[in-house]
Protein backbone atom coordinates (compact mmCIF):
# COMPACT_ATOMS: atom_id res chain seq x y z
CA UNK A 1 0.00 0.00 0.00
CA UNK A 2 2.83 2.38 0.90
CA UNK A 3 4.39 1.91 -2.55
CA UNK A 4 1.05 2.14 -4.38
CA UNK A 5 0.93 -1.56 -5.23
CA UNK A 6 -2.05 -3.93 -4.97
CA UNK A 7 -1.10 -6.61 -2.43
CA UNK A 8 -2.79 -9.98 -2.90
CA UNK A 9 -2.28 -12.31 0.07
CA UNK A 10 -2.92 -15.99 -0.54
CA UNK A 11 -4.54 -18.82 1.36
CA UNK A 12 -3.13 -22.21 0.33
CA UNK A 13 -6.24 -24.39 0.38
CA UNK A 14 -5.49 -27.76 1.99
CA UNK A 15 -7.58 -30.75 3.01
CA UNK A 16 -11.37 -30.39 3.04
CA UNK A 17 -12.99 -27.53 4.95
CA UNK A 18 -16.04 -29.74 5.61
CA UNK A 19 -14.21 -32.75 7.08
CA UNK A 20 -10.62 -31.87 8.06
CA UNK A 21 -9.74 -31.64 11.74
CA UNK A 22 -6.83 -29.32 10.90
CA UNK A 23 -7.88 -27.21 7.92
CA UNK A 24 -11.47 -26.57 8.97
CA UNK A 25 -13.79 -23.56 9.17
CA UNK A 26 -12.01 -22.19 12.25
CA UNK A 27 -8.61 -22.44 10.55
CA UNK A 28 -9.72 -20.49 7.49
CA UNK A 29 -11.63 -17.92 9.58
CA UNK A 30 -8.51 -17.20 11.60
CA UNK A 31 -6.33 -17.05 8.51
CA UNK A 32 -8.64 -14.63 6.68
CA UNK A 33 -8.66 -12.38 9.73
CA UNK A 34 -4.86 -12.24 9.75
CA UNK A 35 -4.77 -11.51 6.03
CA UNK A 36 -7.19 -8.62 6.40
CA UNK A 37 -5.26 -7.24 9.38
CA UNK A 38 -2.07 -7.39 7.30
CA UNK A 39 -3.59 -4.90 4.85
CA UNK A 40 -4.37 -7.08 1.82
CA UNK A 41 -6.26 -5.60 -1.13
CA UNK A 42 -7.20 -9.01 -2.58
CA UNK A 43 -7.54 -12.46 -0.98
CA UNK A 44 -6.09 -15.21 -3.16
CA UNK A 45 -7.05 -18.87 -2.79
CA UNK A 46 -4.33 -21.13 -4.14
CA UNK A 47 -5.87 -24.58 -4.53
CA UNK A 48 -2.74 -26.06 -6.02
CA UNK A 49 -3.81 -29.71 -5.90
CA UNK A 50 -7.42 -29.05 -6.91
CA UNK A 51 -8.72 -30.22 -3.53
CA UNK A 52 -11.61 -27.76 -3.21
CA UNK A 53 -14.73 -29.79 -3.98
CA UNK A 54 -17.90 -28.19 -5.38
CA UNK A 55 -19.80 -28.59 -2.10
CA UNK A 56 -16.96 -26.87 -0.19
CA UNK A 57 -17.13 -23.67 -2.25
CA UNK A 58 -20.07 -22.08 -0.42
CA UNK A 59 -18.73 -22.78 3.11
CA UNK A 60 -15.31 -21.35 2.18
CA UNK A 61 -16.77 -18.20 0.66
CA UNK A 62 -19.13 -17.82 3.62
CA UNK A 63 -16.20 -17.84 6.06
CA UNK A 64 -14.40 -15.21 4.01
CA UNK A 65 -17.49 -13.00 3.79
CA UNK A 66 -17.93 -13.20 7.57
CA UNK A 67 -14.68 -11.26 7.84
CA UNK A 68 -14.35 -9.09 4.74
CA UNK A 69 -15.80 -7.96 1.43
CA UNK A 70 -12.37 -7.82 -0.25
CA UNK A 71 -12.22 -9.29 -3.77
CA UNK A 72 -11.51 -13.04 -3.82
CA UNK A 73 -9.26 -14.60 -6.49
CA UNK A 74 -9.50 -18.39 -6.94
CA UNK A 75 -6.79 -20.50 -8.60
CA UNK A 76 -7.14 -24.26 -8.91
CA UNK A 77 -5.92 -27.30 -10.85
CA UNK A 78 -8.06 -29.89 -12.63
CA UNK A 79 -6.21 -33.07 -11.62
CA UNK A 80 -9.39 -34.64 -10.21
CA UNK A 81 -11.55 -33.60 -13.20
CA UNK A 82 -13.95 -31.93 -10.72
CA UNK A 83 -12.53 -28.41 -10.80
CA UNK A 84 -14.82 -26.96 -13.48
CA UNK A 85 -17.79 -27.77 -11.23
CA UNK A 86 -15.92 -26.17 -8.31
CA UNK A 87 -15.18 -23.04 -10.35
CA UNK A 88 -18.89 -22.72 -11.18
CA UNK A 89 -19.86 -23.12 -7.51
CA UNK A 90 -17.21 -20.59 -6.41
CA UNK A 91 -18.61 -18.13 -8.93
CA UNK A 92 -22.17 -18.65 -7.69
CA UNK A 93 -20.95 -18.24 -4.10
CA UNK A 94 -19.60 -14.77 -4.91
CA UNK A 95 -15.97 -15.30 -5.92
CA UNK A 96 -14.75 -12.34 -7.96
CA UNK A 97 -11.86 -13.75 -10.03
CA UNK A 98 -11.31 -17.34 -11.21
CA UNK A 99 -8.31 -18.58 -13.20
CA UNK A 100 -8.90 -20.72 -16.29
CA UNK A 101 -6.88 -22.07 -19.20
CA UNK A 102 -7.91 -22.00 -22.83
CA UNK A 103 -9.49 -25.36 -23.68
CA UNK A 104 -6.51 -26.72 -25.64
CA UNK A 105 -4.27 -26.17 -22.59
CA UNK A 106 -6.84 -27.03 -19.91
CA UNK A 107 -7.76 -29.96 -17.64
CA UNK A 108 -5.51 -32.80 -16.46
CA UNK A 109 -3.08 -31.09 -14.04
CA UNK A 110 -3.72 -27.67 -15.60
CA UNK A 111 -6.65 -25.30 -14.92
CA UNK A 112 -10.31 -25.84 -15.90
CA UNK A 113 -11.39 -24.85 -19.40
CA UNK A 114 -12.32 -21.19 -19.92
CA UNK A 115 -14.34 -22.19 -23.00
CA UNK A 116 -16.39 -24.74 -21.06
CA UNK A 117 -16.94 -22.29 -18.21
CA UNK A 118 -18.25 -19.54 -20.48
CA UNK A 119 -20.59 -22.00 -22.20
CA UNK A 120 -21.78 -23.46 -18.88
CA UNK A 121 -22.62 -20.06 -17.38
CA UNK A 122 -24.96 -18.98 -20.20
CA UNK A 123 -28.29 -17.98 -18.63
CA UNK A 124 -26.86 -17.92 -15.10
CA UNK A 125 -27.16 -14.69 -13.07
CA UNK A 126 -23.36 -14.48 -13.28
CA UNK A 127 -23.18 -15.21 -17.01
CA UNK A 128 -19.78 -14.03 -18.25
CA UNK A 129 -21.26 -12.39 -21.33
CA UNK A 130 -18.49 -14.02 -23.39
CA UNK A 131 -19.64 -16.09 -26.35
CA UNK A 132 -17.51 -19.21 -26.09
CA UNK A 133 -17.35 -19.46 -29.88
CA UNK A 134 -15.43 -16.17 -30.02
CA UNK A 135 -12.67 -17.96 -28.09
CA UNK A 136 -12.25 -20.65 -30.72
CA UNK A 137 -9.69 -18.87 -33.00
CA UNK A 138 -7.52 -18.20 -29.94
CA UNK A 139 -7.90 -21.79 -28.79
CA UNK A 140 -7.04 -23.23 -32.19
CA UNK A 141 -3.82 -21.20 -32.20
CA UNK A 142 -2.72 -22.63 -28.84
CA UNK A 143 -3.76 -26.13 -29.88
CA UNK A 144 -1.22 -25.96 -32.70
CA UNK A 145 1.43 -24.43 -30.45
CA UNK A 146 0.93 -27.28 -27.99
CA UNK A 147 1.59 -29.79 -30.76
CA UNK A 148 5.09 -28.32 -31.16
CA UNK A 149 5.85 -29.20 -27.56
CA UNK A 150 4.40 -32.71 -27.81
CA UNK A 151 7.68 -34.46 -26.88
CA UNK A 152 7.53 -32.76 -23.47
CA UNK A 153 4.04 -33.98 -22.54
CA UNK A 154 4.11 -35.99 -19.30
CA UNK A 155 1.92 -38.86 -20.53
CA UNK A 156 -1.01 -38.16 -18.21
CA UNK A 157 -4.07 -39.54 -19.99
CA UNK A 158 -6.94 -38.57 -17.68
CA UNK A 159 -7.90 -36.92 -14.42
CA UNK A 160 -7.84 -38.90 -11.20
CA UNK A 161 -9.91 -38.52 -8.03
CA UNK A 162 -6.99 -40.11 -6.18
CA UNK A 163 -5.59 -36.60 -5.77
CA UNK A 164 -8.05 -36.13 -2.90
CA UNK A 165 -6.05 -38.84 -1.08
CA UNK A 166 -2.41 -38.04 -1.88
CA UNK A 167 -2.89 -34.25 -2.39
CA UNK A 168 -0.02 -33.82 -4.86
CA UNK A 169 -0.20 -30.30 -6.38
CA UNK A 170 -0.93 -30.11 -10.10
CA UNK A 171 2.43 -28.78 -11.26
CA UNK A 172 4.32 -31.26 -9.12
CA UNK A 173 2.08 -34.13 -10.25
CA UNK A 174 3.13 -33.60 -13.86
CA UNK A 175 6.82 -33.26 -12.98
CA UNK A 176 6.81 -36.18 -10.53
CA UNK A 177 5.27 -38.47 -13.13
CA UNK A 178 8.10 -37.71 -15.55
CA UNK A 179 10.72 -37.96 -12.77
CA UNK A 180 9.46 -41.40 -11.73
CA UNK A 181 9.65 -42.68 -15.29
CA UNK A 182 13.22 -41.40 -15.62
CA UNK A 183 14.14 -43.19 -12.37
CA UNK A 184 12.64 -46.47 -13.56
CA UNK A 185 9.70 -46.12 -11.16
CA UNK A 186 7.04 -45.62 -13.83
CA UNK A 187 5.45 -48.99 -13.13
CA UNK A 188 5.37 -48.17 -9.39
CA UNK A 189 3.39 -44.94 -9.72
CA UNK A 190 0.69 -46.20 -7.35
CA UNK A 191 3.37 -46.79 -4.71
CA UNK A 192 4.68 -43.27 -5.22
CA UNK A 193 1.20 -41.81 -4.70
CA UNK A 194 0.64 -43.90 -1.58
CA UNK A 195 4.07 -43.02 -0.20
CA UNK A 196 3.47 -39.31 -0.83
CA UNK A 197 0.26 -39.59 1.19
CA UNK A 198 1.99 -41.51 4.00
CA UNK A 199 4.92 -39.09 4.20
CA UNK A 200 2.55 -36.13 4.28
CA UNK A 201 0.63 -37.67 7.17
CA UNK A 202 3.89 -38.49 8.96
CA UNK A 203 4.91 -34.83 8.71
CA UNK A 204 1.63 -33.72 10.23
CA UNK A 205 -0.34 -33.05 7.03
CA UNK A 206 1.59 -29.96 5.95
CA UNK A 207 0.42 -27.29 3.52
CA UNK A 208 1.77 -28.56 0.23
CA UNK A 209 2.80 -25.85 -2.21
CA UNK A 210 6.18 -25.18 -3.79
CA UNK A 211 8.63 -25.76 -2.16
CA UNK A 212 7.07 -27.73 0.73
CA UNK A 213 5.35 -30.12 -1.70
CA UNK A 214 8.73 -30.92 -3.27
CA UNK A 215 10.09 -31.86 0.15
CA UNK A 216 7.30 -34.38 0.67
CA UNK A 217 8.07 -35.80 -2.78
CA UNK A 218 11.81 -35.91 -2.08
CA UNK A 219 11.31 -38.04 1.02
CA UNK A 220 8.69 -40.24 -0.65
CA UNK A 221 11.00 -41.17 -3.55
CA UNK A 222 13.96 -41.56 -1.17
CA UNK A 223 12.07 -44.07 0.99
CA UNK A 224 10.85 -46.04 -2.03
CA UNK A 225 14.43 -46.36 -3.28
CA UNK A 226 15.43 -47.62 0.19
CA UNK A 227 12.46 -50.04 0.25
CA UNK A 228 11.21 -48.46 3.47
CA UNK A 229 7.77 -47.43 4.66
CA UNK A 230 7.04 -43.96 6.00
CA UNK A 231 6.39 -45.49 9.42
CA UNK A 232 9.88 -47.06 9.40
CA UNK A 233 11.43 -43.62 9.92
CA UNK A 234 10.52 -43.67 13.61
CA UNK A 235 11.89 -47.20 14.03
CA UNK A 236 15.24 -46.98 15.87
CA UNK A 237 16.85 -49.53 13.53
CA UNK A 238 15.13 -49.19 10.14
CA UNK A 239 14.92 -45.42 10.51
CA UNK A 240 18.64 -44.93 11.09
CA UNK A 241 19.17 -43.21 7.75
CA UNK A 242 20.50 -39.92 6.45
CA UNK A 243 17.75 -37.57 5.34
CA UNK A 244 17.65 -35.40 2.21
CA UNK A 245 18.82 -31.84 2.85
CA UNK A 246 15.41 -30.48 1.87
CA UNK A 247 13.74 -32.57 4.58
CA UNK A 248 16.17 -31.36 7.23
CA UNK A 249 15.58 -27.76 6.18
CA UNK A 250 11.81 -28.22 6.39
CA UNK A 251 12.02 -29.70 9.87
CA UNK A 252 14.25 -26.93 11.17
CA UNK A 253 11.71 -24.35 10.01
CA UNK A 254 13.52 -23.20 6.88
CA UNK A 255 10.19 -22.95 5.03
CA UNK A 256 8.28 -21.58 8.02
CA UNK A 257 6.23 -23.33 10.68
CA UNK A 258 2.92 -25.23 10.40
CA UNK A 259 0.31 -23.62 12.64
CA UNK A 260 0.19 -26.83 14.75
CA UNK A 261 3.93 -27.48 14.46
CA UNK A 262 5.70 -30.61 13.22
CA UNK A 263 5.27 -33.96 15.02
CA UNK A 264 7.86 -33.61 17.83
CA UNK A 265 9.31 -37.13 17.63
CA UNK A 266 9.83 -36.92 13.87
CA UNK A 267 11.29 -33.44 13.97
CA UNK A 268 13.73 -34.29 16.75
CA UNK A 269 14.91 -37.48 15.07
CA UNK A 270 15.61 -35.79 11.74
CA UNK A 271 17.34 -32.79 13.32
CA UNK A 272 19.45 -34.95 15.66
CA UNK A 273 20.55 -37.18 12.79
CA UNK A 274 21.60 -34.13 10.75
CA UNK A 275 23.14 -32.28 13.69
CA UNK A 276 20.76 -29.38 13.02
CA UNK A 277 18.87 -27.07 15.37
CA UNK A 278 15.33 -25.82 14.92
CA UNK A 279 14.86 -22.15 14.16
CA UNK A 280 12.98 -20.03 16.67
CA UNK A 281 11.62 -17.42 14.28
CA UNK A 282 10.49 -17.12 10.69
CA UNK A 283 13.59 -17.37 8.44
CA UNK A 284 12.61 -14.29 6.45
CA UNK A 285 13.09 -12.13 9.54
CA UNK A 286 16.84 -12.79 9.56
CA UNK A 287 17.39 -12.93 5.80
CA UNK A 288 19.81 -10.19 4.75
CA UNK A 289 18.47 -7.56 2.37
CA UNK A 290 19.39 -8.06 -1.28
CA UNK A 291 21.77 -5.48 -2.70
CA UNK A 292 20.42 -5.14 -6.24
CA UNK A 293 22.99 -2.54 -7.27
CA UNK A 294 25.91 -4.73 -6.18
CA UNK A 295 24.39 -7.83 -7.79
CA UNK A 296 23.83 -5.95 -11.04
CA UNK A 297 27.44 -4.73 -11.05
CA UNK A 298 28.74 -8.25 -10.39
CA UNK A 299 26.66 -9.70 -13.22
CA UNK A 300 27.75 -7.06 -15.71
CA UNK A 301 31.39 -7.56 -14.74
CA UNK A 302 31.11 -11.34 -15.06
CA UNK A 303 29.14 -11.52 -18.32
CA UNK A 304 30.15 -8.31 -20.08
CA UNK A 305 26.60 -7.21 -20.82
CA UNK A 306 23.97 -4.94 -19.30
CA UNK A 307 21.36 -6.30 -16.89
CA UNK A 308 17.96 -4.80 -16.13
CA UNK A 309 16.20 -5.15 -12.78
CA UNK A 310 14.15 -8.13 -13.93
CA UNK A 311 17.18 -10.21 -14.84
CA UNK A 312 19.06 -9.09 -11.75
CA UNK A 313 16.22 -10.26 -9.54
CA UNK A 314 16.01 -13.54 -11.48
CA UNK A 315 19.69 -14.17 -10.78
CA UNK A 316 19.02 -13.87 -7.04
CA UNK A 317 15.90 -16.04 -6.98
CA UNK A 318 17.15 -18.79 -9.33
CA UNK A 319 20.96 -18.49 -9.25
CA UNK A 320 21.86 -21.86 -10.83
CA UNK A 321 19.11 -21.86 -13.46
CA UNK A 322 19.95 -18.28 -14.42
CA UNK A 323 23.66 -19.04 -14.59
CA UNK A 324 23.07 -22.11 -16.77
CA UNK A 325 20.83 -20.08 -19.07
CA UNK A 326 23.47 -17.40 -19.56
CA UNK A 327 26.18 -20.00 -20.19
CA UNK A 328 23.98 -21.61 -22.84
CA UNK A 329 23.12 -18.37 -24.61
CA UNK A 330 26.72 -17.18 -24.42
CA UNK A 331 27.87 -20.40 -26.07
CA UNK A 332 25.18 -20.38 -28.77
CA UNK A 333 24.34 -16.62 -28.98
CA UNK A 334 21.26 -14.71 -27.81
CA UNK A 335 19.82 -15.18 -31.31
CA UNK A 336 18.50 -18.52 -30.09
CA UNK A 337 15.73 -16.68 -28.28
CA UNK A 338 14.39 -15.50 -31.64
CA UNK A 339 14.35 -18.88 -33.39
CA UNK A 340 10.92 -20.34 -34.19
CA UNK A 341 10.01 -23.18 -31.83
CA UNK A 342 9.98 -25.84 -34.55
CA UNK A 343 13.44 -24.81 -35.78
CA UNK A 344 14.89 -24.81 -32.27
CA UNK A 345 13.60 -28.27 -31.39
CA UNK A 346 13.47 -30.08 -34.72
CA UNK A 347 15.83 -28.20 -37.05
CA UNK A 348 15.23 -26.67 -40.47
CA UNK A 349 13.22 -28.57 -43.04
CA UNK A 350 14.98 -29.56 -46.25
CA UNK A 351 13.79 -28.24 -49.60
Amino acid sequence: RVDDFTPEVCICYTGDINTSTIYNVEYYRDLVGKIVDAGAHIIGIKDMAGLLKPQAAAPLMAVIREITDLPVHFHTHCTSSASLATAIEMTRAGCDIVDFATASMADLSSQPSLNAFCASMVGDPRDTGVDFMTLEPYDMYWMRVRDMYGPFENGMKSGTARVFDHEIPGGQYANLLVQCKSMGLGDRWEEVCDMYHDVNMLMGDVVKVTPSSKVVGDLALYLINLNLKASDILDPVKGDIDFPASVVDLMRGGLGFPHLGFPPALQQKILDKAGAVALTERPGLTLPAADLAAQKANLESKWGMEFDDERTISSLIYPKVFDDYLKFTKAHSMALTYLPTTVFYFGLSLG
